[in-house]
């Protein structure tokens, strides 16, 4: 909540609050999730503690929802992508009601993953095939603002996919994914 209140101070960047202000240096972390949670705060007129406590509740549920999107949309078996979000958030992830990261860099990852998939399996129209790629764009470029590996594992997914799809000459999926880092 410090690093959000940055914000509301009128600080651009927030600073490392708890061994001194930064005020005049680079900010070493990423800050996007903190100016996130500041919008939607200042948009939706509440508390930012009253936020963080019911982002505890509203964010893991959307996690979820995104995980069974993704395993539902790879997999086609419902008893699975019905219980393997539930295993991985409740075991590898714990409640998911940690600070700001996981609740904003979590649901970032998995949209550009669902919409990658969707880019990379489906027969869409040009039309569709734009959006998915813009869409999966901004994404990515909203992962560079949140947190590290997120964007690191994304840049290198695309990059290993660019490899191969140049290796086997897939024109379409070239376009596609120039236009995802464009």
């Amino acid at each position: 909540m410090a690093r959000v209140r940055e914000f509301f101070d009128g600080n651009g960047e927030p600073n490392q609050w708890y061994l001194f202000e930064h005020k005049n240096q680079v900010y070493p972390q990423a800050w996007g999730a903190e100016f996130i949670i500041y919008f939607l705060v200042k948009t939706f007129g509440i508390s930012l503690p009253a936020f963080q406590a019911a982002s505890d509740f509203v964010f893991p549920a959307l996690i979820y929802f995104l995980f069974f999107i993704l395993f539902y949309r790879v997999t086609k078996l419902k008893v699975y992508s019905l219980t393997a979000p539930f295993i991985l958030c409740g075991g590898v992830f714990g409640l998911l009601n940690k600070p700001v990261h996981p609740q904003i860099s979590l649901p970032i990852l998995l949209g550009f993953l669902i919409v990658w998939h969707s880019l990379l399996t489906k027969d869409l129209n040009h039309a569709r095939r734009w959006a998915a790629a813009v869409a999966a764009g901004m994404l990515l470029g909203a992962m560079f603002l949140t947190y590290f590996f997120s964007w690191g594992f994304a840049v290198v997914s695309l990059g290993l996919a660019f490899l191969i799809f140049i290796a086997f000459k897939n024109v379409q999926q070239i376009k596609n994914h120039i236009l995802i880092v464009v």
